[in-house]
């Protein structure tokens, strides 16, 4: 949690601030485990992304084009995650993103 401030609070410094939206009941419909799922994702975002590059707003590629940013990263060999975490991970990113 910690890097996580820490890295938003760099990037509202740099005036480069990054829409990532803390998941909320409506984002989740109302379901409280949707919503423990959703926050897990984008810790993930922040803390697994931002380790090799700077963020991108979630809400600038739909939900096709995060899929294959992170298959293509997954192929690449570029992070380590388990697919129990890139499927929290894009869960987030394809829920974040309309909003």
């Amino acid at each position: 949690m910690k890097k996580a401030l820490f890295v938003l609070a760099l990037a509202g410094l740099a005036g480069c601030a990054v829409y990532v939206p803390e998941p909320d009941m409506l984002m989740a419909g109302g379901d409280d485990a949707r919503l423990g799922d959703l926050r897990s994702g984008r810790e993930l975002y922040i803390n697994k992304c931002s380790g090799c590059h700077a963020l991108v707003p979630v809400d600038r590629y739909d939900d096709a084009k995060w899929v294959s940013e992170v298959d293509e990263m997954f192929k690449a060999k570029k992070v380590k995650m388990s697919g129990e975490d890139r499927d929290r991970l894009l869960r987030y990113l394809t829920t974040a993103n309309g909003r």
